[in-house]
């Protein structure tokens, strides 16, 4: 008889139980926000670097002898494509607008625009994220000035 008294749960142990369902219930959507918001910034960052890279690889080919806009703008695209951005609705700025123009020891630029609302990971409307990402590469065109 005291076996069966002991396994039987007590009062106290039944409400502690029931403020950790409550306890659960009021953490939960914080940690969920968090949680996204952490795997949100790191594929925001992932993605600010990749158009980096492909920023900086279209400049490397602009400051070449010989470079014209459609060799950067197709390097560029490859860049992009590879690191699956190439439909992303970037926007590509060359300064000069005419690469092959610009003289030996100028600065080129190349500048890409890439709005954020098509690469999102999660897309919770909470978590705040920037209009677009946006990356810049400039050398000095090389040769002899």
């Amino acid at each position: 008889m005291v076996a069966a008294l002991q396994s039987r749960p007590r009062a106290e142990d039944r409400s502690q139980r029931g403020l950790a369902v409550v306890e659960l219930a009021l953490l939960l959507p914080l940690l969920m926000l968090v949680l996204f918001g952490v795997i949100e910034y790191g594929w925001m960052f992932l993605k600010n670097q990749q158009i980096a890279d492909a920023a900086r690889t279209g400049a490397r080919v602009a400051v070449t002898e010989g470079a014209t806009n459609a060799l950067v703008t197709a390097r560029v695209e490859q860049a992009l494509a590879t690191s699956n951005l190439g439909s992303s609705g970037y926007v590509l700025i060359l300064v000069p607008s005419d690469i092959s123009t610009a003289p030996p020891g100028s600065t080129v630029r190349v500048e890409i625009l890439v709005p954020y609302a098509n690469i999102a990971l999660t897309g919770v409307p909470i978590v705040p994220v920037p209009d677009g990402l946006a990356s810049q590469t400039s050398m000095v065109k090389e040769g002899t000035p």
